[in-house]
């Protein structure tokens, strides 16, 4: 009897490590699992791309030195022409040379983005998608006309169609 007894001890303890081992597999995989969505670990995954500096390194997230706009307003290239955009930008400048160019240009940049904007239509100013379009052109189109630094970012401040 004590045989037995013994035996059963030994596979009730087995059974109670086997069952450890997998709680604790478990719990290290869900861990890890969960960091690597949240991008902890560096994976793809998360709900939020993580925001990048003007050099590619998130930690550069400070914003720089910005400078405002004067407010645009556009009739739209719609048929009837009875919607209008009308826009605010703020814009993060490399360098304070950036601001005194952009003084002097300020009547070819204000005519390349107003050409630029009056050039949408409705469909083309709606989605988040399009508003990113729109900033990525904007700071296209002031980039060119700059010689001494760049505009690196570009902000709504306002953001109205009607």
């Amino acid at each position: 009897m004590s045989e037995e007894t013994t035996k059963e001890k030994s596979r009730s303890s087995n059974k109670l490590l086997i069952i450890g081992i997998v709680v604790v597999v478990l719990l290290v995989g869900g861990g890890v699992a969960v960091l690597l969505l949240s991008g902890a670990l560096g994976g793809k995954g998360g709900t939020q791309k993580r925001a990048q500096g003007p050099r590619g390194n998130p930690e550069s997230r400070v914003l720089g030195k910005t400078i405002s706009m004067d407010t645009l307003i556009v009739n739209l290239n719609e048929p009837g022409g009875t919607r209008y955009l009308k826009v605010k930008f703020q814009l993060e400048i490399s360098h304070d040379t950036v601001e005194e160019e952009m003084v002097k240009k300020k009547i070819p940049i204000k005519d390349s983005l107003l050409m630029y904007l009056a050039s949408l239509t409705l469909t083309e100013t709606q989605s988040v998608d399009a508003k990113v379009k729109i900033k990525v052109n904007v700071k296209s189109r002031i980039n060119k006309e700059l010689a001494s630094g760049r505009v690196l970012r570009v902000f709504f401040e306002e953001f109205v169609i009607q």
